[in-house]
């Protein structure tokens, strides 16, 4: 059999074992091509059930054969964008087998290329002598020369039009196929930080090494390989320039741009907390230094920043993030978030101007990040990815959103954008909640593994006071509804204590009956069994731990740039400002408050907020204490687990140290993704796979037309 064998716009490559569509990876099981590299190997030709029965099942397997071969075929279906009903590769011949109809092409093998419409060409074989006309046949051809080429104009013409009808052919009949993009050997990709090139053909992404280091890389996609890009350590948040031959990125808290041939790293503007940036052809950059504020603008070149959209005010939408140039290159899409909630559902997309600081609302109904290409806006809500037409010169949606993905979208936390990026060829990529599968897994304080909670697959952990109990946001009904759910330890009886449809970050009271959590309108809390209906608490933030007087403590965003702690009474539903940090915890002993803040982790007296006792520099999260109040642990942002210890009786931090190197699923603004145990173990949310795929679409558009 030929190494390589092409069909329409896939490939099969035999020998390799792999099914390609214009030089990408399709995910195909071995059973599913096996079937294929027989019909392929016999194009035409019926290839029975008996066949592929010898073929896929020996004769000492057991096994219902009619039920794994239907199956096997739907897969290489799905795989191909062909159905049963109106076959483009695979007939099905009842009570006989299998045949493949369409054309098929074999060859050896090649290197996949950037896939270009074939041309059209006419060969034709010189006369030979004997076969030269006399004069009087040359003279009569001659005289019905003119008739002729009027002739053939037309149907060359004819052969034109039908050509451009071909290539130029509608995008509804393009089958939508779905494809995995593996990382560079020994590197994961770092979620939310990948973006395709604005023409499709290269992929820009953060990749992550078994230590925790974070650098750029380049993929052509036609090609199988990807190269790093120097300069970029630490880098985050991606995106092109409109010539796709320079990338702008994030890292050291810096915008950064990077020239892709050349490898010239250029600093243009401080970005401390930086939430997205966008490119247009007169090469202006505009981009979201902070996880709050207005979005500024900039030359690609540097130089002096202006704001871009207004100043938010206390009641005002207090962070603008993930901007997106339109076509024209003046008007820019972005996402503001709505007061101090900071929840996802309070966000709203807007149109700004780099001529005007007078925003335009475009809807108010939730989305994390949006884009936009074939005059449709696309956004991400209840993990299903939607398009929804959209006027880019009247600013202004024309129709209703249809969905373009099923509710398998990955779930970002509040600070970061939808996981998907779109070129404006078509070719959409996204990371699969079915992909970035995550796991509980308890670790000792020297970093070894213990076990790993194999029936739990929730986010952001949180253990009860006793330890016997488990608090995580999952999806039980497996439909993208968010609940918060309880994992009885012993016993490994789940319970699912809240309703939906957007649960998160669980923080039990020191009694362990009761848990907090945020939800679309603010914080709530339920009892710890379920026995009791939610009540609403408060809209200020995500919840983080509960005082020793019963009230919950939380962070968010109150007035202008500056994410500050508060506290909610769960009686009076009165609000405490405490002031600027995030991510606050009580000490077991209620008397110390530890939270982040710009520069890393401090400590302070509670309630009397005396003098700051700073544990760390900038680039550490999630801080918890230790159950007896003496260490506090937290994450850095290479995911490594660091402790240090405090004495309260001196109000004195000891030197940081590492105990080990995590493969958390996030270390900044993802909310608390580890716990620690009364027995010193540590629970954490871990990544289960270091090559985790990203997902390609082709064909999606198609659902445009419907």
């Amino acid at each position: 059999m030929d190494s390589v064998i092409r069909f329409s716009v896939f490939e099969a490559d035999v020998h390799a074992r792999e099914l390609r569509k214009q030089g990408l990876k399709i995910k195909l099981a071995d059973q599913p091509f096996s079937i294929l590299a027989m019909l392929l190997d016999r194009p035409g030709q019926v290839v029975t059930r008996e066949e592929l029965q010898k073929q896929l099942w020996p004769a000492d397997t057991f096994v219902d054969f009619d039920r794994g071969l239907n199956k096997a075929i739907n897969r290489l279906r799905d795989a191909l964008g062909d159905s049963a009903e109106s076959p483009r590769f695979i007939e099905t011949l009842p009570k006989r087998g299998y045949r493949f109809v369409g054309a098929v092409a074999k060859s050896p093998p090649s290197a996949p290329e950037q896939p270009v419409e074939p041309p059209i060409e006419q060969h034709v074989e010189p006369p030979s002598p004997e076969d030269q006309p006399s004069p009087e046949e040359q003279r009569r051809a001659r005289a019905s020369w003119s008739a002729v080429a009027w002739g053939g104009a037309l149907v060359l013409l004819v052969s034109v039009v039908v050509f451009l009808m071909y290539v130029r052919r509608p995008v509804e009949t393009e089958p939508i196929v779905r494809s995995s993009l593996l990382p560079p050997p020994d590197t994961s990709f770092v979620p939310y930080s990948f973006a395709l090139s604005p023409g499709g053909s290269h992929l820009a992404f953060v990749a992550e090494t078994p230590d925790g280091s974070l650098s750029l890389w380049v993929r052509a996609l036609s090609g199988s390989a990807a190269q790093p890009l120097k300069g970029t350590d630490g880098a985050s948040l991606p995106f092109w320039s409109p010539d796709q031959r320079r990338i702008g990125f994030f890292a050291d808290r810096k915008l950064k741009t990077v020239d892709i041939a050349g490898g010239t790293v250029r600093v243009i503007a401080d970005a401390a907390r930086a939430s997205g940036g966008t490119w247009n052809a007169s090469d202006v950059i505009v981009f979201a230094p902070d996880v709050n504020g207005p979005l500024y603008r900039v030359p690609a070149t540097g130089g002096p920043l202006a704001p871009v959209t207004p100043a938010p005010h206390a009641n005002g939408r207090q962070g603008h993030r993930w901007p997106f140039f339109l076509p024209d290159g003046r008007h820019f899409l972005y996402v503001a978030l709505g007061g101090p909630t900071n929840v996802q559902d309070s966000a709203s997309i807007f149109v700004g101007s780099l001529d005007s600081s007078d925003p335009t609302l475009i809807m108010s109904e939730g989305a994390r990040s949006v884009a936009f290409a074939f005059d449709h806006l696309l956004f991400v809500r209840g993990s299903t990815l939607q398009a929804q037409p959209f006027d880019s010169v009247g600013l202004r949606t024309t129709g209703p959103p249809v969905s373009i993905t099923d509710r398998d979208v990955a779930a970002a936390p509040v600070f970061y954008p939808s996981e998907f990026s779109i070129s404006q060829t078509g070719l959409l990529a996204f990371q699969s909640s079915t992909d970035v599968a995550s796991q509980l897994t308890w670790i000792d304080p020297s970093g070894k593994t213990i076990t790993r909670l194999s029936e739990v697959t929730y986010g952001g952990p949180s253990l009860s006071p006793d330890g016997h109990l488990l608090a995580s946001s999952c999806d039980a009904l497996r439909n993208g509804t968010l609940s918060i759910c309880v994992y009885d330890l012993t016993r490994g009886v789940v319970a699912r204590v809240t309703p939906g449809p957007n649960d998160r970050y669980p923080v039990w009271s020191r009694d362990g009956k009761e848990i907090a959590y945020a939800s679309v309108a603010g914080i709530y809390r339920v009892s710890a069994d379920g026995s009791t209906s939610p009540e609403p608490v408060s809209k200020r933030g995500t919840p983080t731990d509960w005082s020793h007087d019963g009230q919950i403590l939380s962070f968010g965003s109150q007035a202008g740039p500056v994410v500050s702690l508060a506290l909610s009474s769960i009686t009076t539903h009165a609000v405490t400002e405490l002031g600027p940090g995030s991510e606050g915890q009580f000490s077991p002993d209620g008397h110390w408050l530890a939270h982040g803040g710009q520069d890393g982790i401090i400590v302070q007296r509670f309630p009397d907020r005396g003098p700051r006792v700073q544990v760390t520099s900038y680039g550490a999260w999630q801080p918890r204490w230790s159950r007896d109040g003496k260490q506090l642990f937290y994450i850095t942002t290479d995911k490594k687990l660091m402790a240090a210890d405090f004495d309260p009786s001196t109000a004195t931090a000891g030197t940081p140290r590492v105990l080990f190197q995590t493969r958390i699923i996030g270390s900044a603004f993802t909310g608390f993704q580890y716990d620690v145990a009364p027995d010193g173990r540590f629970l954490v949310n871990s990544m289960t796979s270091p090559a985790s795929p990203l997902t390609l679409v082709t064909g999606w558009a198609a659902r445009l037309k419907r």
